[in-house]
């Protein structure tokens, strides 16, 4: 399953993907992709930190150059996108159950199928 929401506020937004402390170091630092990723200087395969997304949400790149002219107002913007795949169930199950080369397969392909997924959203 694909869920695709926004956030119309930068402070939930960064409190919802870098300052929940429930959240792991490995959930803490995210990927960025798409063409983007160019004009706001993000390298390193699309790796970002808390503060980059800091920074995006308040409108600058990750050099803190300005990169959006003018911010609408508050009650008019999207903060950011949230993209959620999710396995159904039964690969979940053959995932985590499946046996030593079954869940290898079923892990190393539903990695493939979000890459493909996310690359085309």
């Amino acid at each position: 399953m694909i869920r695709i929401r926004y956030t119309k506020s930068p402070a939930a937004c960064f409190n919802y993907f870098v300052a929940d402390m429930r959240l792991s170091p490995t959930e803490r630092s995210g990927i960025w992709m798409g063409r983007a990723c160019d004009s706001l200087g993000v390298v390193d395969s699309g790796r970002v930190s808390g503060l980059h997304l800091a920074l995006a949400l308040d409108g600058y790149d990750v050099d803190g150059r300005r990169f959006v002219r003018q911010m609408p107002p508050p009650e008019k913007r999207r903060a950011a996108y949230d993209m959620v795949i999710a396995p159904a169930k039964s690969i979940s199950l053959a995932a985590l159950g499946g046996g030593p080369g079954l869940s290898e397969a079923v892990r190393w392909a539903f990695a493939g199928a979000t890459d493909t997924a996310f690359n085309v959203v």
